[in-house]
């Protein structure tokens, strides 16, 4: 898995707004849901989810957000106790997926895993 890693990050990175990409890719995260880093996906998401709802138009209709939601929350357990940076990275995946409808998301949010986690206040 390791050495596949970056292989996996670059073409995530690149292609993930296609629903077809993005669908795969959870797949690959499901299945390996034990191994897969925390943080890495974090960031991958991010990315994706980052550059705005009007790019990812083909994921309407779909299950991808909820999905992501349920692996956020896996990987807030397994990874438990998150440190500070990981949790921020994934309650911004959670705003952004509320965003898009997801209501799963909204209920993560107000979890245990998140309850005493903060953002960071805009300048």
């Amino acid at each position: 898995m390791v050495a596949t890693l970056p292989l996996i990050d670059r073409f995530i990175r690149t292609g993930g707004w296609a629903a077809s990409v993005m669908s795969a890719f959870l797949t690959l995260c499901e299945r390996a849901k034990a191994h897969y880093p925390g943080e890495i996906f974090a960031d991958q998401v991010l990315v994706i989810i980052g550059k705005g709802s009007d790019n990812l138009k083909g994921w309407h209709g779909t299950f991808i957000p909820a999905r992501i939601a349920e692996l956020v929350q896996h990987f807030a357990h397994r990874d438990a106790p998150m440190t500070l940076a990981l949790a921020q990275k994934f309650l911004r995946i959670l705003d952004m997926l509320v965003d898009m409808g997801d209501r799963r998301s909204a209920d993560i949010q107000l979890g245990e895993a998140f309850r005493e986690v903060r953002m960071p206040s805009a300048p």
